[in-house]
């Protein structure tokens, strides 16, 4: 063991046991220590569960994708929800073909089992971003309405708020 200049122990002068002074150390990629963190973490399962989310629309194809949604990855089981038996059926149809799709995008055998369960769920966010608005003309009677109920409001971006809010949610 190393002392400094005092006699006294300094522990960061010390080398591991069995090395020398002239054993060069060579460097640890970050992404070894990433991945055993991750796996140590259990994070890796859900970054898997998440790359198996954004896939699924590009392996299982638009239609299926506005009517199915992977929900959950537990083991090598994916969890999905569907909204209708009818769905459901037909995705039990093209199981193996979905889930040789998805191993291919991942690159691994990720899924080796997909359980199909009819559920609700929320389009995704680019789904909802694609989908066309449509603003439904107001009948002389929901204006007249609108109006008279926001006259008495003094504040003109309070009332302007309320009139939007009025108008959208007829």
């Amino acid at each position: 063991m190393k002392d400094d200049k005092r006699g006294r122990h300094n522990p960061r002068r010390t080398r591991p046991s069995g090395t020398t002074a002239n054993k060069n150390y060579s460097p640890v990629p970050v992404s070894d220590i990433l991945a055993s963190s991750l796996a140590s973490l259990g994070i890796a399962e859900k970054i898997k569960e998440y790359r198996l989310k954004k896939a699924w629309p590009e392996c299982v194809g638009e239609v299926i994708a506005k009517n199915s949604i992977p929900q959950n990855l537990i083991g090598k089981t994916l969890y999905c929800a569907v909204l209708s038996s009818t769905w459901m059926t037909e995705l039990n149809y093209r199981r193996e073909e979905i889930i040789k799709r998805l191993n291919q995008k991942m690159g691994e055998a990720v899924v080796s089992e997909i359980v199909f369960r009819i559920g609700c769920f929320k389009p995704t966010p680019s789904a909802q971003r694609d989908a066309p608005k449509e603003k439904k003309q107001l009948s002389a009677a929901e204006k007249e309405f609108i109006e008279k109920t926001v006259h008495p409001v003094k504040d003109d971006g309070l009332k302007a708020a309320i009139k939007k809010a009025m108008e959208e949610g007829v």
